[in-house]
C-alpha cells in the first residue's frame, strides 16, 4: 500500500524507496542501460529500436495525453499550485510561459 505525497495524491510508489547499493541504483538508471544496449546491439540497432519506439508513444500519445497551454505569472501561478495540492491531471501536460499571451 502506498502514501501520500506531500501535497500529492495517494500512490503506490510513495514514499520514494533509495536502493540499498550503489550497483542496484546502476541497475536502472537511463544512462546505464543506453550504453548496455549499444555495447549489445549497436549504436545504429539501438537507434532505430529507440526511434520505433518513440514513433509508437507520439503515434498512441493523442488517445491519453492533453496539452494545455497558459501565459502570464497568474496562470503560472495558478497551475503551479494545483499541482502542489494534487489537483492536476495525469493526462494533461502544462506548456506554460510567463509572457502573457505567449500562445496567441
Amino acid at each position: 500500500m502506498g502514501g501520500r505525497p506531500p501535497g500529492g495524491t495517494p500512490c503506490r510508489i510513495w514514499p520514494p524507496r533509495s536502493p540499498s547499493s550503489p550497483e542496484q541504483a546502476a541497475g536502472w538508471a537511463a544512462p546505464t542501460q543506453v550504453q548496455k544496449r549499444a555495447e549489445e546491439w549497436g549504436p545504429d540497432e539501438l537507434q532505430r529500436r529507440l526511434g520505433q519506439a518513440f514513433g509508437a508513444f507520439l503515434d498512441g500519445a493523442p488517445q491519453w495525453l492533453s496539452v494545455d497551454h497558459g501565459a502570464g505569472p497568474e496562470e503560472v501561478e495558478t497551475v503551479y499550485r494545483q499541482m502542489l495540492e494534487g489537483d492536476t491531471s495525469p493526462d494533461a501536460g502544462q506548456v506554460l510561459s510567463l509572457t502573457p499571451g505567449a500562445f496567441g
